[in-house]
């Protein structure tokens, strides 16, 4: 080989690192004065925490108390309460707390109700929830709520805990399952968090990443928010970029996490003699299917021209009032990929106007089913109460199917009557709940 050519490949060699060590001195220096490198990974541990299921949590709360709902209604509204563009009637969401200590309760069976915002009777007054209502109708009961807005069921298991610990419960009733994924956001395609954590060893590949970060970070946000019902805003804001093989895999982390809690607090009450009634999780079967966060329009990628085409042509056909040619282009593409909740909710949408609302209901239930973040998958988490809802001294009361001929009772379908908002049961559906307790634990079925 030429000598020249050896030299002046070394001479490029040696520039290259020199440069290299410019570039990753200056990236110190700067890390120095503006600690991007930290912010980076506090970033990254961020995200694995959000994609993380939630296991056992015990409650921010001293030693051996609860944290409990009370009549107290606290200062009126100057407006009335409105969720994604919809006035929820008779709302009152300012639900009062106050500590409950083991010495304050008295006589009488001890029935505790745990759970996220629903059972706590949010966004509705004290004396609408279920709790309540289960209270008037049993006197000889002490009924106490113990529900906890946004709460999984990591946080729920670390409360049965406690009560099952300190206040000589008789009976938990568990209603959980509609936050199982409020923590999580979602990750983009191609992001790998294990590989940005290891290049952050270099101040400089850190800089660039923690750019790159900042940069997303800016894209501008929908210029309309989503709406509590409809399919519009779906179909015109898809997210295309979200890692759905990820995806697919957090739910069904979720959901085994789920299960696991739910079997810890049946297992932890049944020991100690209580009984445990494990509730189905009622919903809003026409919830806009992006209403907490965008859907994506196709899942399988060799298949994704034609399944959005097929969307396109089905939101075409209900504008000009064409159902039938709308069901047509949904059960096509469904046959290509069945996994966008938007398709299911255009079929929905189809066969509302078609007044065919006993599979219009089935189809808005797929929607739920498939909706990607904490509203989705109704349909698998209660399958798995169903599941864990075994044993002695287990009951289920399945609410879903309670609600469902309650409203088609009523001559209504979709819960339009007994699920206002996203997930939370309205007077008329804490009625229905109390109405079924009442009856379990009065002739202790």
């Amino acid at each position: 080989m030429d000598p020249r050519r050896v030299t002046r490949r070394r001479k490029a060699a040696l520039a290259i690192v020199v440069w290299l060590a410019a570039f990753e001195g200056a990236a110190w220096i700067a890390d120095a004065w503006w600690g991007f490198r930290y912010e980076l990974l506090d970033g990254i541990e961020t995200a694995r925490t959000q994609t993380t299921p939630v296991a056992e949590e015990a409650p921010e709360w001293p030693r051996g108390v609860l944290r409990v709902r009370v009549p107290d209604r606290g200062e009126p509204r100057a407006e009335p309460y409105a969720l994604g563009g919809r006035v929820i009637e008779g709302a009152w969401p300012d639900a009062k707390q106050e500590w409950l200590y083991p010495s304050d309760l008295g006589g009488g069976r001890r029935v505790f109700v745990l759970g996220g915002s629903a059972p706590l009777g949010y966004p509705y007054p004290y004396e609408a929830s279920f709790a309540r209502r289960l209270g008037r109708a049993l006197p000889d009961h002490q009924v106490i709520n113990v529900g906890q807005a946004g709460w999984t069921s990591g946080q729920v298991l670390g409360a049965a805990r406690v009560v099952v610990g300190e206040f000589e419960p008789d009976v938990l009733v568990i209603y959980s399952g509609n936050n199982e994924w409020i923590r999580w956001a979602p990750q983009p395609r191609g992001v790998d968090l294990d590989w940005q954590a290891r290049l952050a060893h270099s101040r400089a590949l850190a800089g660039a990443l923690w750019l790159g970060h900042r940069l997303r970070a800016r894209q501008p946000p929908p210029a309309e928010a989503p709406p509590l019902v409809g399919w519009r805003h779906a179909v015109a804001h898809p997210d295309r970029e979200l890692d759905v093989d990820g995806w697919r895999r957090q739910r069904g982390a979720h959901l085994d996490m789920f299960r696991a809690n739910l079997v810890a607090m049946r297992d932890l009450a049944t020991a100690r003699g209580a009984r445990v009634v494990f509730c189905t999780v009622p919903f809003n079967y026409r919830l806009a299917p992006d209403f907490k966060h965008p859907q994506p329009d196709a899942f399988e990628p060799a298949r994704a021209a034609e399944v959005r085409r097929a969307i396109g042509a089905a939101a075409d056909a209900l504008e000009a009032e064409q159902p039938s040619r709308a069901l047509e282009a949904t059960d096509a593409a469904i046959a290509l990929d069945a996994d966008p909740a938007v398709l299911h909710y255009l079929r929905g949408a189809a066969l509302e106007a078609l007044d065919r609302m006993p599979e219009a209901e089935r189809a808005y239930a797929e929607s739920r089913d498939r909706m990607v973040g904490n509203l989705g998958a109704r349909l698998a988490i209660n399958r798995v109460i169903r599941e864990v809802a075994t044993g002695e001294g287990v009951t289920l009361l399945d609410l879903r199917r309670r609600f469902d001929e309650a409203q088609h009772a009523r001559g209504g379908w979709l819960n339009e009557d007994l699920v206002h908002d996203d997930c939370h049961p309205t007077p008329a559906g804490h009625a229905i709940i109390a109405d079924a307790l009442a009856d379990l634990l009065r002739d202790g079925a």
